[in-house]
């Protein structure tokens, strides 16, 4: 019984793997797993991230961002977040959010 039990949980931390380092194979899915470990799956379905050109050229960066009615605030620090900063390591992309304007307190999205 056990065994099948850690077999089980094993299985599924490994497909939880999977489908992380799947979803790291591009940049817009990157961006999508960030959104997804910070806590809205939701939105991360429903959001089709695009390349800002012009921000990235201003920052010499991959930059790439959420339409405003997809952004969301992080607990942490109360930013409204909606650009994120995307790098490539060798072949996999992993994705940074770029806090922008603070939220006026108490307000929530």
């Amino acid at each position: 019984m056990k065994k099948g039990i850690f077999k089980a949980i094993v299985v599924v931390i490994v497909g939880l793997v999977m489908i992380a380092f799947g979803m790291s194979l591009s940049p817009e899915n990157a961006v999508k797993l960030r959104m997804m470990l910070d806590g809205h799956p939701v939105r991360a379905l429903e959001c089709i991230p695009y390349y800002d050109r012009d921000y990235s050229s201003y920052v010499n960066k991959h930059v790439y961002e959420i339409s405003g009615d997809l952004q969301y605030t992080k607990k942490k620090n109360n930013f409204e977040v909606g650009m994120y900063k995307v790098e490539k390591h060798s072949f996999i992309y992993s994705a940074t959010d770029i806090t922008s304007v603070k939220s006026p307190a108490g307000v929530k999205k």
